[in-house]
């Protein structure tokens, strides 16, 4: 391929910021509370580096949770979804734009780690940040994203806590279980396996060679847990 006419972005210097390590308005993390102009307001949302890195020059970010992989970038101007090219591997990232017949690369370099290429989806927001979500293809938790990156983000500052929806369905079941049960106790009504207990008596009560006779009263039975 001839590349001749290749304009690249070098980001191969730049050097993480940890999650939890607060900078300048230049490094484009807000570190206080006073006001700022609508220019000096960061690019990227704290969020958007939540367990990963931001990058000094405020190019790119990235974000993770245990099952997935957030990046976030600024594109050149008069960049857009028709002129932007984005190849994902399951070990590999490149994104490019021809702009006037020349080729700018945006990012490009080898994943830290693999990711499961073909659910990757990407969208550009507000004209010019392009979002794109991978799936990891284990669940780990990556130390960077690419890996000709310089210095690792540091793994006592990940918030390991994971959103309800990925995790298993029986620990989902299990959790709401548990909220119920607390709810139930709040109003002073049975929890689940009470209710459970009292079902199966129900069913007890007028079998054949059952000991309870007459309406169906559970206050009379004493349950042992």
């Amino acid at each position: 391929m001839d590349r001749s006419n290749e304009i690249i972005y070098d980001f191969s210097n730049l050097t993480a910021n940890e999650v939890e390590i607060e900078t300048t308005v230049e490094t484009k993390i807000t570190t206080g509370k006073q006001s700022k102009s609508i220019d000096q307001l960061p690019f990227f949302d704290a969020s958007d580096y939540s367990n990963g890195a931001l990058y000094d020059e405020s190019n790119y970010c990235w974000s993770q949770t245990f099952t997935e992989i957030e990046i976030h970038i600024r594109l050149p101007e008069h960049v857009t979804s028709k002129n932007l090219k984005v190849n994902i591997t399951y070990t590999s990232i490149e994104i490019y734009a021809t702009l006037n017949g020349e080729r700018i690369t945006i990012l490009r370099g080898q994943l830290s780690e693999k990711c499961k290429a073909p659910d990757t989806m990407w969208t550009i927001t507000g004209g010019n940040k392009l979002n794109i979500s991978i799936d990891k293809t284990k669940e780990i938790w990556w130390k960077k994203l690419l890996q000709h990156e310089k210095g690792e983000i540091d793994a006592n500052q990940i918030d390991c806590s994971r959103p309800l929806e990925e995790l298993s369905a029986e620990t989902q079941a299990q959790i709401n279980q548990i909220q119920f049960d607390e709810h139930q106790k709040l109003k002073g009504q049975p929890t689940s396996e009470q209710i459970k207990q009292e079902e199966l008596l129900r069913k007890a009560w007028d079998a054949e060679g059952s000991p309870f006779k007459g309406p169906f009263d559970p206050k009379i039975v004493q349950f042992q847990n």
